[in-house]
């Protein structure tokens, strides 16, 4: 006969909070981009029924000094502003089990600008070496592009050094430019605009003259990163889930890849008859494939700016106004040195 307690095997994965009331469901997190109050943003987030929390690893406003500034820097000068929140904010099995991190969104380690290049891979050294100093059980990264050796060199270094922390790669599941095409197709054919418009097959089907792959496929950008990390087994995909999808073929080729979570972005869902946000059809049917094998879902209100999805009465559906988790007011969270300087 079957029991009526519930299960305690252990998740496949990391066992983000403490939850026993549903034994072996998937966690749900929130992805923010603005979190001036880190413990009362994490509090908000659990309060909500979520298990965990996606936050910036560095402040929102921090920009790090170019190479030439940090050497023309006079000695007497004040110090920088730290680049991150204190560690003292949370304890270490908050660290550990209730936050993810992630990383700038400038950085760009195979940027064509050399100075650009040199930055973002300071940064995005200093940012993983401080989520290790955290203890944080994963770190979202930027999205690859193709042939990205030089960011495949970085993440690759830090695998070998990192014990127990998770890399997951964040990865569209359609191409940027790709789903730009299909929305301004869509666009010009409901205002019957004969504007010369971009095709999105044929920019999806574009084929780099090197490599012979195609330039707007984001499952080729992470196979060839994996390749270069050699397949480590702390390195995983995080998929980013918007208002399209590709055809099944391509969905399917997902289900051999390491998915350890999915980021369901506010675009993705559709409004019903009753005036609430439900995913469509194929976006469910993929969703509940992905869940069958344990992987965490991730929320994420667009830009973080305070667009959240809301109904008639305005009220947030997805995860609550990303900018007032916290309680603080949108675009002005004070770095560091200003929240010292005004608890002072």
């Amino acid at each position: 006969p079957h029991s009526c307690a519930p299960s305690t095997r252990a998740p496949a994965f990391m066992p983000l909070a403490r939850r026993t009331d549903l034994g072996d469901s998937a966690y749900a997190g929130l992805e923010v981009d603005v979190c001036g109050d880190l413990q009362r943003c994490l509090a908000d987030t659990l309060a909500g029924g979520l298990d965990f929390l996606v936050a910036p690893l560095a402040h929102p406003r921090h920009r790090r000094p170019s190479a030439a500034a940090a050497a023309s820097r006079d000695p007497s000068a004040p110090a920088p502003a730290p680049f991150a929140r204190s560690d003292l904010l949370l304890n270490s099995a908050q660290w550990s089990s209730q936050v993810v991190g992630k990383t700038s969104p400038w950085i760009d380690a195979d940027s064509p600008s050399a100075p650009y290049r040199a930055d973002s891979e300071a940064a995005l050294r200093q940012e993983l070496g401080w989520a290790a100093h955290l203890s944080l059980h994963a770190v979202l990264l930027p999205p690859p592009r193709l042939g990205a050796a030089n960011y495949a060199r970085i993440v690759c270094q830090f695998l070998g050094a990192l014990s127990h922390t998770a890399l997951w790669v964040r990865v569209p599941l359609v191409d940027p430019a790709v789903e730009a095409a299909e929305a301004s197709t869509a666009s010009n054919l409901t205002t019957n605009l004969t504007r010369r418009r971009v095709d999105p097959e044929s920019l999806a089907s574009a084929v780099d003259a090197c490599t012979r792959r195609r330039l707007h496929d984001p499952f080729e950008a992470w196979a060839g990163l994996r390749a270069a990390c050699e397949g480590h087994p702390q390195l995983g995909v995080c998929l980013h889930v918007g208002a399209s999808l590709p055809g099944d073929a391509e969905l399917a080729r997902w289900n051999g890849e390491p998915v350890r979570a999915i980021v369901v972005a506010e675009d993705a869902f559709t409004t019903n008859k009753r005036g609430f946000p439900v995913l469509p059809r194929r976006h469910q049917e993929f969703l509940t494939s992905m869940l069958r094998r344990n992987v965490q879902v991730v929320l994420r209100a667009t830009g973080g700016d305070g667009d959240g999805a809301s109904g008639a009465g305005g009220e947030s559906y997805i995860g609550g106004d990303e900018s007032r988790i916290g309680g603080e007011t949108p675009g002005v969270e004070p770095t560091p040195a200003e929240a010292a300087a005004q608890a002072a």
